[in-house]
């Protein structure tokens, strides 16, 4: 799942960021509305809003060196298989909030108070998260695993059985990722489910590596190709643009743009380099991507969503780990002041949805920082973060996925693009998860 959104009137305010216009696969200029909830996604992804939205997508659930997905995945414990037994969403719901009202120390009934008066920033350093929250059990998982079952594509259905179920050996997901590898190594053929056709594009790449992350199968090798296939698309500014002029033929949602001049955008560049940032792969393309996300990243101003999880992509693996908690502090200030991130999913009325943005469309504190150690977990207090990680636990449905909150173009993508965001929202809820 990838994040591809580009905005509109966010990219006029940002004209003259070295990173181009706010957002990469889509784009709010000439948006019409979408609609409704969910998480923050894990491979396939990152198209959502735009193109912000498929690369969110796409990198909800990455692993790193081994890979943060996998760490994601096995911090819990081992793989557990599904029990039986499928009450429904206010059922689970409800065990989750009776087990976190039982915690030692926790008052009983309502929220936790926070622990500081401004109520978007902790004090410090991220806090440790508190050991004892059950966000996932057995029966969350055989839920999604029935809804996957049914409705993913061979891909989440592979990924699935790798990450939860007893398939221990990822060849069955990486043959399947491999149908959506193209001649010249990019990735198309509707990896990211708004980006149709066969002509490969970078925001189809966050959901492969993602993919490839999670598996352990991203190796030197692997990274070498994905990087000289990134240095034939890199724009003049030293970024990678969301979509290049080889889309057009093909559908594509609306408020996806295609410029004849494509140009570098942190929306998509961020979220690529992260996961080679992290491997440590020796080529030209990571350093060059990095002089111009650090560039773009002290440029921001005026930003949304889907631009800042990029831009946490990019400042969670920056080799320079002191600028990087520098410009996360500043950043969590833009977005405390813009109120881009929903702190109180009861009060939704407090949240600014930036232009372009379907209603309902909102981002949780686990969106922002799909993993407790992110540097963007520091922006919110141990309360607020429980409150988005309840809100994302009791958004299963009664099918057991959970839903897509942008706008609807096109049928058979909102049925491909489902399961993508079911496996994020797994991936995020274990992330968190810090039962013994």
């Amino acid at each position: 799942m990838s994040f591809t959104r580009q905005q509109g009137d966010v990219s006029k305010g940002r004209s003259k960021n070295p990173a181009g216009p706010a957002g990469s696969h889509r784009s709010t200029t000439d948006s019409p509305t979408r609609s409704s909830p969910g998480a923050t996604t894990v491979a396939s992804a990152s198209s959502r809003v735009s193109c912000a939205r498929a690369m969110a997508r796409s990198t909800n659930g990455e692993c790193g060196r081994p890979g943060w997905a996998s760490l994601a995945v096995t911090t819990s414990g081992p793989k557990r298989r599904p029990s039986t037994g499928t009450p429904g969403t206010a059922e689970v719901a409800g065990h989750l909030d009776a087990h976190l009202d039982r915690r030692p120390g926790r008052p009983r009934g309502g929220h936790a108070p926070d622990a500081v008066a401004d109520p978007f920033k902790t004090r410090g350093p991220a806090p440790a998260y508190r050991r004892g929250m059950a966000w996932i059990n057995d029966t969350v998982i055989e839920r999604a695993g029935r809804f996957l079952w049914a409705s993913g594509r061979v891909l989440e259905q592979r990924r699935f059985a790798f990450l939860f179920g007893d398939e221990d050996d990822p060849a069955g997901v990486l043959t399947a990722l491999d149908a959506y590898r193209g001649r010249d190594g990019g990735y198309a053929y509707g990896l990211e489910p708004d980006v149709r056709g066969p002509a490969p594009q970078p925001i189809a790449l966050p959901a492969a590596l993602a993919v490839l992350e999670e598996t352990g199968a991203l190796d030197a090798s692997r990274a070498r190709r994905l990087c000289d296939w990134l240095a034939g698309v890199t724009a003049p500014d030293g970024g990678v643009p969301a979509v290049l002029p080889t889309l057009r033929p093909y559908p594509r949602p609306p408020w996806l743009p295609i410029s004849g001049e494509p140009h570098g955008e942190l929306l998509a560049t961020g979220q690529i380099l992260g996961p080679l940032l992290r491997l440590g792969v020796d080529h030209p393309w990571p350093r060059t991507a990095t002089e111009f996300c650090r560039a773009a990243v002290e440029g921001l101003r005026q930003t949304h969503p889907y631009e800042v999880r990029a831009a946490v992509a990019f400042l969670d693996a920056a080799p320079d780990r002191t600028w990087a908690r520098r410009q996360a502090e500043r950043l969590g200030d833009l977005v405390r002041e813009q109120r881009l991130v929903l702190l109180d999913p009861d009060h939704p009325e407090r949240v600014r949805l930036a232009p372009g943005y379907a209603p309902g469309e909102y981002h949780l504190p686990h969106d922002v920082a799909p993993r407790p150690d992110s540097l963007a977990r520091a922006w919110f207090t141990d309360a607020q973060t429980r409150r988005g990680l309840r809100h994302l636990a009791a958004a299963q449905r009664e099918d057991g996925g959970w839903p897509i909150t942008w706008a609807r173009w096109s049928a058979t993508t909102e049925v491909e693009a489902r399961p993508g965001v079911t496996l994020a929202a797994l991936l995020t809820l274990r992330a968190y998860d810090r039962t013994p």
